[in-house]
């Protein structure tokens, strides 16, 4: 099956209709969803974990196993032009390591890293052709993972492969995986898991991740942010310890002499204008950006409150606003700063 053949698969089970996803959290039920929106780029050789740890800000050391961890790449000035989640390939050095990110940025990430990678015997390549990424959600997905694998992870960040298949227990109170299966078999897990699962949406995913205050560079915030802004410190997806890396000057010194301006939360938004990550927010009355967005999710339809949720990078001094008016050129609406429902992020 070939990538075109699995979206045009999705399709067709109605991925792209969106049910009540609280209800269905609710009653126990387990959402599944596409992950469309990410990828995977495989670094490996017998240098891979070397090289790694000289261009990422989490300690590689730390993905062995069955342990992943999220981690982002810098220029040198500090800003983040990758965010991912790193996965051991296999159980041998040269295996090396899985990157999950944002698919719009898998070009550009490898462009960054085939600036050092020449001198390591380690190469880099998009294996995103290969795989199909497939996301669940709810307290009934471990049963759910379970009965199409055998056996599920149970601790978070936690990792089970089989069969070239890789699935990922991420953080938060309520049960979410990832589950990356070589394209050729997804199509068949796919169709076992609707057995007990109710199709979702990309939407669905991106909601859960602003939910958890879990940020992710894509391609309209590449080289924006210093990881703290995106409040990587607080998700141990940087390392203060392992010694240096490309913008690790930069982002130390953040950590130990300043207080980032900016900071990112969580808004909920009502009759707000369809917003994307890059664009630029402001005050009333005012011509400076005091946000910028970092993803955007349509509310489920249980979601009286809001009308769409979003994360958004702001000035520090409105963090604890509560209420904001915000606009978007003269497009000017209410934005409330709520807390992270379901957290992997330690911030609230």
């Amino acid at each position: 099956m070939t990538l075109a053949e699995w979206k045009q698969f999705l399709v067709s089970q109605g991925t792209g209709k969106r049910p009540d996803s609280e209800t269905a959290r609710k009653s126990g039920s387990t959402l599944i969803t596409p992950l469309l929106q990410q990828g995977l780029l495989h670094v490996s050789g017998i240098d891979a974990a070397r090289f790694l740890q000289g261009q990422l800000t989490c300690n590689v050391e730390s993905a062995k196993g069955n342990n992943t961890i999220p981690g982002a790449a810098c220029n040198p000035q500090g800003r983040m032009y990758s965010s991912f989640r790193l996965m051991p390939a296999g159980e041998h050095a040269d295996d090396g390591f899985f990157l999950r990110m944002r698919a719009d940025i898998i070009e550009s990430t490898l462009s960054n890293l085939s600036k050092y990678i020449v001198f390591y015997k380690a190469k880099a390549s998009d294996q995103s052709n290969m795989y199909a990424g497939i996301g669940l959600i709810g307290e009934n997905s471990t049963d759910c993972i379970a009965r199409a694998f055998g056996q599920a992870p149970l601790d978070e960040n936690q990792l089970i492969t089989m069969d070239r298949a890789m699935i990922v227990r991420l953080p938060g109170r309520v049960p979410r995986y990832e589950c990356w299966l070589p394209i050729d078999n997804a199509k068949q897990y796919w169709l076992q898991m609707t057995e007990t699962a109710d199709t979702g949406s990309v939407n669905d995913w991106i909601l859960a991740d602003i939910d958890s205050g879990m940020g992710e560079v894509s391609q309209a915030i590449t080289e924006m942010f210093i990881p703290q802004m995106l409040n990587y410190d607080k998700i141990e997806a940087i390392s203060f310890t392992k010694g240096c890396y490309t913008g690790q000057e930069v982002v130390a010194r953040l950590q130990y002499r300043g207080k980032s301006k900016r900071t990112m939360v969580k808004l909920s938004l009502t009759d707000a204008p369809v917003l994307k990550p890059g664009q630029a927010l402001h005050l009333p009355g005012k011509n400076q950006n005091c946000a910028t967005i970092v993803a955007s999710a349509e509310a489920n339809e249980a979601d009286t409150a809001a009308t769409q949720h979003a994360l958004a990078v702001i000035s520090a001094e409105l963090q604890d606003s509560g209420s904001l008016q915000l606009c978007l050129d003269d497009n000017c609406f209410t934005a409330q700063i709520t807390a992270f429902q379901d957290s992997a992020n330690r911030v609230n």
